[in-house]
């Protein structure tokens, strides 16, 4: 992704870029592109979501907990 490697990254560009896959394109059509079922992908959508990790990346104090 390119946020975990924005040196490699000079712009980024979409018709209809995906911002949170929950609304778009949904969970269920998204998950093979994870290699998760629907279950896991909605237990890790902190990891995988763009909105939410940018949401994460902006505030640090939002991260879940590792337990």
């Amino acid at each position: 992704m390119s946020q975990q490697d924005t040196e490699k990254v000079r712009c980024i560009t979409g018709i209809y870029p995906v911002c949170n896959i929950v609304s778009c394109p949904g969970i269920k059509r998204t998950c093979g592109a994870y290699e998760l079922n629907a279950g896991q992908l909605e237990a890790e959508l902190d990891k995988h979501n763009p909105i939410d990790r940018k949401i994460i990346q902006d505030n640090p104090s939002l991260q879940p907990s590792q337990q």
